[in-house]
C-alpha cells in the first residue's frame, strides 16, 4: 500500500495502542480522509450529533458550552489529539458543546458510522475503538483531577507549556475559566 501521509498518520494513531495488522490498515484506509479547516470553522454545533472521529495533525480546536448566556471554554485539543466527543460516539445524542477550530488546522477523519461498521466486521478494531473512548473519558477525568489537585500558579504554567499555540489565541477570560479561576486571579498569576 502506498505510504501516504494520511496512511502514516493513521498507522501512528493506531500504534499508540498496539501495532495494527496490515489487513486492518487496508480495511480502514479507504474510510479515512484528510481535511483542512480554517480558524473559526466548526466541527460540531450545539444541537448537532457528532458524526466523526478526528485526529488533529496540525493546529487546534476548542469546545465551548453556553453557561448563563456566556460562552465558556470547556475542552481543548492540540496537534496529536483525538476529537471523539464520546457522548455522541456511545449513543445518538445531540451535542451540548460547540467545537471550533482556533487556527488553520488539518485532520484525518473517519465517520462514526464507518468506525462502528469496521468494529463489527473486524474484531481487531474493537480494541482500538475501546481505547479511543477510554482515552477521551480519561482526558476529561485527568483535567478535573488536575484542576482540583494543582495549585493555581502551576495550572497557569502547565497550560502555557501544554497549549503553547492555543494559549496565544485564546482571550484571557476563556483561559481563566478553563483553569477554574477568576480573570483577576489569572491576570495576577500569568
Amino acid at each position: 500500500m502506498e505510504q501516504t501521509k494520511v496512511y502514516q498518520e493513521l498507522k501512528a494513531l493506531l500504534s499508540r495502542y498496539r501495532n495494527p495488522s496490515d489487513e486492518l490498515l487496508r480495511e480502514i484506509f479507504p474510510f479515512v480522509s484528510a481535511r483542512t479547516y480554517e480558524a473559526k470553522d466548526l466541527l460540531t454545533q450545539v444541537g448537532e450529533i457528532s458524526n466523526r472521529l478526528c485526529l488533529i495533525t496540525e493546529g487546534g480546536a476548542a469546545a465551548y458550552k453556553t453557561v448563563k448566556s456566556e460562552r465558556k471554554l470547556v475542552a481543548l485539543w492540540k496537534e496529536g489529539d483525538l476529537i471523539i466527543h464520546a457522548q455522541s460516539a456511545l449513543a445518538v445524542k445531540k451535542s451540548d458543546v460547540q467545537i471550533v477550530f482556533l487556527t488553520h488546522s488539518t485532520t484525518i477523519e473517519i465517520s462514526n458510522k464507518d468506525l462502528i461498521n469496521l468494529r463489527q466486521q473486524n474484531p481487531e478494531m474493537s480494541r482500538y475503538f475501546d481505547h479511543f473512548l477510554a482515552d477521551d473519558l480519561q482526558k476529561m477525568s485527568d483535567h478535573v483531577c488536575w484542576l482540583k489537585g494543582t495549585k493555581a500558579e502551576q495550572r497557569v504554567i502547565d497550560f502555557g507549556d501544554n497549549y503553547k499555540l492555543l494559549a496565544t489565541l485564546l482571550p484571557e477570560e476563556q483561559k481563566a475559566y478553563y483553569l477554574n479561576m477568576s480573570l483577576r486571579w489569572y491576570q495576577k498569576l500569568k
